[in-house]
């Protein structure tokens, strides 16, 4: 035990031992099943949305300069695959790795305020947790921006001279910035700490000289990262930084609810019954213990309720959707351990016969929960996506444009906005359609339907009706008027028209190229004759399509037409034999 430890009173080395290997193969196992949700979870929006700045970035098309900072670590995704599910893999099993160090220096600053049991416990408690199970080896901003916020807790903590612990923590505090600019919920942990030696007058002028390199270094770091990648952005000009973060700020801080994420809090407090008591349970324990105390013994108490300082950010971040706990409780499930430890120095009586029996009970109760969610998780399959994208690149060998909610396709350029829920109250409150203009402008040739809001086959009263944002019913019709259907939820351009009453019908063309005629018989188009079958060019604008009815005496006389006309994008565009698996295309979250 260090010097710095929490003091705890064992209950025998025996019942000891045997709980220290037990919360190790936990962790192990954790760790390991975690590796494995890698590779079979199913891939989410974010993650492809996030690929996709990769991809911008290499395209020389990346116009933003805050919270792209990743790119630069990721160039080399594209070489891993075609298929964009296996890039998204590999550079889970980068973020895994970031995942181990993070448990590592969980591990490390723990001990200098708990017994190895109660680190154990705490470090099983932010690894079980339901929304990490699911989400902390997502290829998103959370599980890099903790590493990098452990690391400046770390550095402060375990480097010397001080002074030099605090730039080398400002310089990883501003990297985190530079991730998500989110990461100033972690700047109030990071104050508290410099600031805990100006309470010690013989640490103060050390303290403050501390906290003056730090602040310099952070601003002067970020400044410094923020213009060197800048200028790494191979575009005329790149969006300013300040006001990309004001309009962010005033979306996700400054919209005037109180808790606006509660259903997500809620879902996850009745998952994790154990961690959150526990977590409680050891606040209690460390105001307590805190207030008991003079002020030299009152610091490393009150040091483990200041990791706690993140969660307020629940109370006012919009944003705060089950990944948004990766970043938010890494330290924070130390606490969690001050409560296993408290549990494990109760004397035996009579209401409390055996308080280690009690901690096996709790680490098998996490075990069970941890194994509901994996299940759950390792049921998901990226089979779907992984057909839907593959078949896209056999259709379009070269990148083209196209539609869709997230950048999918991440190698391709994305036509129209980013459809997250924020993306579209955006969209919803300017009130102004898009999808003509970017398509008349873009010529995107396909469309993926991975939003509802965005399938030409779904009624908008209907998805009203369920509570989903839609589109405007000018773009939900120019949407519904220039693709067709082709594969489970990819639509390429195309027009659907009615002939069978055997007049000419007018239609626009918004995206030229040539097209394939699906016909029951033949038809002319622009006064030219076209057997079914036929491909034949057309220009963007107006055009004319009419039946040709059969002479009399030869097969088909007396019918209405041809009926219904397809003119698909492409000539004879491949339709893959099987339908595409059971199931939407984005599982769980």
């Amino acid at each position: 035990m260090t010097d710095t430890a929490i003091e705890r009173s064992g209950s025998g080395a025996g019942a000891d031992a045997v709980l220290e290997r037990l919360l190790l193969a936990a962790v192990a196992l954790a760790l390991l099943l975690k590796l494995h949700l890698v590779f079979v979870t199913n891939v989410n929006w974010d993650e492809f949305f996030y690929l996709s700045k990769v991809h911008d970035y290499l395209r020389g098309t990346l116009a933003i300069p805050l919270q792209t900072f990743h790119v630069h670590a990721f160039t080399w995704l594209p070489l891993v695959s075609e298929n964009e599910v296996d890039q998204v893999i590999a550079a889970r099993l980068a973020v895994y790795g970031l995942g181990l160090a993070s448990a590592l220096m969980i591990y490390r600053i723990g001990r200098r305020y708990l017994d190895r049991l109660p680190v154990l416990f705490g470090l099983l408690c932010y690894l079980s947790f339901s929304y990490v199970i699911e989400h902390g080896t997502s290829f998103r901003f959370d599980p890099i921006a903790a590493f990098l916020f452990l690391a400046s807790v770390a550095l402060l903590l375990e480097l010397s001279p001080r002074w030099l612990a605090a730039g080398g923590a400002a310089v990883a505090i501003a990297a985190a910035l530079m991730i998500t600019i989110k990461s100033v919920f972690y700047l109030p942990v990071l104050g508290l700490l410099l600031l805990g030696p100006l309470l010690r007058r013989e640490t103060r002028v050390e303290g403050l000289k501390a906290a003056a390199v730090f602040a310099l270094t952070l601003a002067a770091g970020f400044a410094a990262l923020y213009l060197l990648h800048r200028a790494a952005l191979n575009v005329p000009a790149p969006q300013d930084g300040a006001a990309f973060a004001g309009r962010a700020a005033d979306k996700v801080i400054r919209h005037g609810a109180f808790f606006p994420s509660l259903p997500y809090f809620v879902h996850g407090l009745i998952e994790n019954v154990v961690v959150w008591g526990c977590l409680v349970w050891g606040a209690v324990a460390l105001a307590g213990s805190a207030l008991r105390r003079d002020r030299r013994e009152a610091a490393k108490p009150a040091t483990l309720l200041v990791f706690l300082v993140p969660l307020l950010s629940l109370l006012v971040y919009r944003n705060a959707f089950p990944y948004f706990y990766v970043f938010l409780l890494p330290l924070a499930c130390l606490v969690c351990g001050v409560a296993f430890g408290a549990l494990l120095r109760l004397r035996p009586g009579r209401l409390l016969r055996s308080p280690e029996l009690i901690a096996f009970g709790l680490v098998v109760a996490i075990g069970v929960s941890f194994g509901k969610i994996y299940l759950g998780a390792a049921a998901q399959s990226t089979q779907i996506q992984r057909e839907t994208i593959a078949l896209v690149h056999r259709l379009f060998p070269e990148p083209v444009p196209y539609i869709d909610r997230c950048s999918m396709i991440a190698s391709f350029p994305k036509v129209g906005f980013f459809m997250s829920s924020w993306g579209m109250e955006v969209y919803r409150d300017a009130g102004r359609p898009v999808f003509r203009e970017l398509i008349r402008r873009e010529h995107p040739p396909f469309l993926i339907a991975n939003t509802r809001s965005l399938d030409p086959s779904l009624s908008q009263e209907v998805l009203r009706a369920r509570g989903g944002l839609t589109l405007l019913e000018e773009d939900f019709a120019v949407l519904s008027e220039t693709y067709v259907h082709h594969w489970g939820l990819l639509y390429v351009a195309g027009k659907r028209l009615d002939l069978s009453a055997g007049a000419p019908v007018d239609f626009e063309i918004l995206i030229p190229g040539r097209y394939t005629l699906e016909a029951a018989g033949e038809v002319t188009i622009d006064g030219q004759r076209y057997a079914a079958g036929s491909t034949l060019a057309l220009a963007a604008g107006s055009h004319s399509a009419q039946a040709i009815e059969p002479k009399t005496g030869e097969p088909g006389t007396g019918s209405a037409g041809a009926g219904e006309v397809i003119l698909r994008w492409g000539e004879n565009l491949y339709v893959p034999p099987d339908p595409p698996p059971p199931g939407w295309i984005f599982a769980g979250f």
